[in-house]
């Protein structure tokens, strides 16, 4: 009964804290105040039965307050939707509890809910509400956040069917009609709680429909084998095309055995004629019984295929959640933090019914969090700026989520004051991450690239909402943890939007598999560009750098041969090339041969094996033979580093010998475009060979692969930092004496200290490699190149 009674509160809750929100418009509906009052009904039917009385009383006199709303006894205004919402949250914590907890915390918050109730039950006073502001509105309910409900999918292993009905007898909630629920507009006068309200749960259904609840482990397997079966169902297709070629091979046989008949002479014996028209005649029977049994295999293979097509589909469609399970608590957030701030905001979900694989869903909460909140802060102005302006008063901030080419689409957008690229530049100047001379011919794009780096902030005063410089990098590193792409757009005084692309699912995909060295590796069709071959003398060196020009763009070239670590390959007269880009640039991949597009089951790789350098997933072809999935991110970053430091010229074959190069290897290893790019040059320039890594797990990779003198890394990176890249090398039996110099902005005595005790060799501050220190310290490290 416990277990039944936290889905139906998290249900149920989920539809107060919604409902509520939408209250801030104006006068409700009577359909919303309906869904309100039967939500607290059930609430209170379901408390009653298990006894617990506070909860009971707290429902209660919630349900009276929208049943006198219902008959216009009562009009509800911003303090009154505060009150009711602290109502909810408690509710919300209920729910959030293990389920043998949920005794324990009602015992331990009788007096809470109490009070919440009395104040619930001032409601009533007409006198509520009048002359009463911000700063005497209720105080928040200092609640914990609370996850989205997950009532229908839940991870418990070996449960039985449980009908979702069974858990509101014999108080069963009357069926709530989907809708989706009004943006929230929010004004200073307003308070709130502090603790958003749970999403609103998918699974309510209507009458008679039964839910069973399923392990999320033994989901993800019955959405792989659903995944196999449809790979399979595919690989019929080429079967019966080769069957068709068998075909093709007999009749052309049947018309030779025809025309050597004819042309026997007539002096041939009877016998041997007779024999030889049997075996003729036995073949075209072969021939017929053969086409009609491929036409049953070819009707097989098209039905097993729609089959398959259909069961993945509703396999899938089990994983999958509406996206506005995922955001459902960002209304509340806002509602919240715009009071905070003095400002007036419209929060607006756009495609709430969007479609999202739950382990996407479920990354998203914290990256659409920190863009929303920076919104909030940085983005929107106060309302009497806004007026100034000649803006509307209240701002706006819009989420649209959406499916675009096989991808979601995710866009985040507010029509605040935007970003001042200059600005921006001066910052970037201060903080030391680049010179005045370099900061000034950076591009809009190059500059917003520098508000993902850790640390850094556009803030002019930390406060308890941001101006940490945390947040952006957090975003990044979540939409690159799942194989997507974020880019930011602004324009002065009109506002900024933040655009995600990430994959719907992460179980099956499109990709273009391609050789390599004999060996198939698979492209993900969503992150290429395009693909396609050219004529090898299109190829064009300049600077000892391979590259050609693509649609007026000159685009390096490297080989994939060399990226994974293999022998070259013989000239030919044409290349296959495959373009990929990031944030960063645009590459062509060379690579052997097109094997064609197809649909693979995506495999994660054994942990144990950790971070294997532009590879990202596994999969396996129709001959049981293992296929490789490329990281598009990892594969830009080292085409980069090859292709900036003349190797491409060899790798694609371009004619010209290279003599050995003896100079003296250094590894860099920096998040900033920048400081990367003023290291390398700093260091090339007295004859180093300098190779690039973007993080420190790049950093890992490439030390692992390579052989280095010298290490020279940043402190705070995504993925690993500096001092975890150091401690792996210096833990490392056969990486140990390479030495490593830490180049960070942190100077601080104690930031010394740390990386020292990590085992570097030496610590410098980032404006130290502006004059010659950097070059003293390699020199006394290593020597000269």
């Amino acid at each position: 009964m416990l277990d039944l009674f936290k889905m139906e509160l998290e249900s149920q809750a989920a539809v107060l804290g919604t409902g509520l929100l939408a209250l801030d418009q104006g006068p409700p509906s009577a359909g919303e105040i309906d869904e309100l009052m039967r939500a607290a009904h059930s609430i209170k039917g379901a408390a009653r039965i298990l006894q617990f009385d506070p909860l009971v009383g707290l429902a209660h006199v919630m349900e009276d307050i929208f049943v006198a709303v219902q008959e216009g006894r009562l009009t509800l205004t911003a303090a009154h939707v505060d009150v009711l919402l602290a109502g909810a949250d408690h509710f919300a914590q209920v729910a959030a509890q293990a389920e043998d907890d949920i005794p324990v915390w009602v015992d331990a918050n009788v007096e809470a809910l109490a009070n919440t109730a009395a104040q619930v039950e001032k409601l009533r006073d007409p006198a509520f509400g009048q002359g009463v502001d911000a700063a005497a509105a209720p105080a928040p309910s200092n609640l914990p956040d609370v996850a989205p409900a997950e009532p229908v999918l839940k991870p418990e292993a070996h449960t039985p069917e449980v009908p979702v009905a069974a858990a509101a007898a014999p108080t069963a909630p009357a069926a709530v009609d989907e809708k989706p629920a009004t943006p929230a507009s929010v004004s200073p006068s307003e308070s709130a709680p502090a603790s958003p309200a749970p999403a609103a749960d998918g699974a309510r259904a209507a009458e008679g429909e039964r839910f069973l609840r399923v392990s999320a482990e033994n989901l993800s397997r019955v959405v792989g084998l659903a995944g196999e079966c449809l790979v399979e169902a595919h690989n019929l297709a080429p079967l019966v095309d080769r069957f068709q070629d068998l075909r093709s091979i007999q009749r052309d046989l049947l018309s030779g055995i025809d025309r050597w008949l004819a042309s026997l002479p007539a002096d041939v014996p009877a016998g041997m004629l007779i024999e030889a028209n049997r075996a003729r005649d036995t073949a075209k029977r072969l021939r017929a019984e053969f086409t009609r049994n491929l036409h049953s295999l070819e009707l097989a293979a098209q039905r097993m295929d729609d089959n398959a097509e259909r069961l993945f589909r509703e396999v899938l469609m089990s994983r999958m959640r509406p996206f506005e399970e995922g955001v459902a608590d960002l209304s509340r957030m806002v509602r919240d933090l715009a009071r905070q701030l003095g400002k007036k905001v419209r929060f607006q979900i756009r495609g709430k019914d969007t479609r999202v694989d739950r382990d996407i869903l479920d990354k998203l909460k914290a990256p659409l969090t920190h863009i929303v909140r920076n919104a909030l802060d940085h983005g929107l102005e106060l309302p009497a700026d806004r007026l100034a302006q000649g803006k509307p008063e209240e701002a706006t901030v819009t989420v649209t989520a959406s499916h675009r080419a096989g991808m979601l689409a995710l866009t985040v957008q507010d029509d605040g004051r935007g970003i001042n690229p200059e600005s921006l530049r001066k910052r970037i100047v201060e903080r030391g991450l680049s010179d005045a001379d370099t900061a000034a011919v950076l591009s809009t794009a190059e500059l917003y690239d520098f508000l993902f780096l850790p640390g850094f902030s556009t803030a002019a005063a930390v406060t308890e909402v941001s101006g940490r410089g945390v947040g952006l990098d957090v975003v990044l590193s979540t939409v690159q943890e799942v194989s997507g792409t974020i880019r930011v757009d602004s324009e002065m005084g009109k506002g900024t939007s933040f655009q995600l692309q990430l994959p719907v699912t992460r179980s099956v995909l499109r990709a273009l598999l391609v050789q390599i060295d004999g060996e198939p590796y698979a492209f993900p069709l969503a992150r290429l560009d395009q693909s396609l071959r050219i004529p090898r003398h299109e190829i064009q060196v300049l600077d000892n750098r391979s590259f050609i020009i693509h649609n007026g763009e000159n685009v390096g070239l490297v080989s994939a041969r060399q990226l994974m670590g293999r022998a070259a390959a013989d000239g030919s007269e044409e290349i296959a090339v495959v373009f990929v880009s990031d944030r960063d640039g645009r590459y062509g991949v060379v690579v052997d041969d097109f094997l064609g597009e197809r649909t693979i089951v995506v495999h994660p790789l054994d942990r144990r094996l950790g971070k294997i350098r532009n590879i990202s997933a596994a999969s396996v072809m129709e001959d049981g033979s293992p296929l490789l999935i490329f990281d598009i991110d990892d594969l830009v970053r080292s085409a980069d580093a090859v292709i900036s430091h003349d190797r491409a010229v060899r790798a694609v074959g371009a004619t010209g010998a290279e003599a050995a190069d003896t100079r003296k290897r250094i590894l860099v290893v920096d998040d900033s475009l920048t400081v990367r790019e003023l290291e390398r040059r700093l260091l090339e320039s007295r004859g180093y060979r300098v190779d690039v890594a973007v993080n420190g797990m790049d950093g890992w990779n490439a030390v692992r692969a390579g052989h280095y003198d010298l290490v020279v890394s940043d402190v705070d990176m995504p993925r690993m930092n500096g001092i975890q890249l150091v401690g792996l090398i210096k833990g490392d039996a056969r990486l140990a004496s390479t030495p490593v110099v830490i180049v960070s902005y942190k100077d601080r005595p104690e930031d010394h200290a740390l990386g020292l005790e990590a085992g570097a060799d030496y610590y410098l501050a980032k404006s130290s490699f502006q004059d010659e220190t950097l070059v003293r310290v390699v020199e006394d490290l290593i020597g000269a190149a």
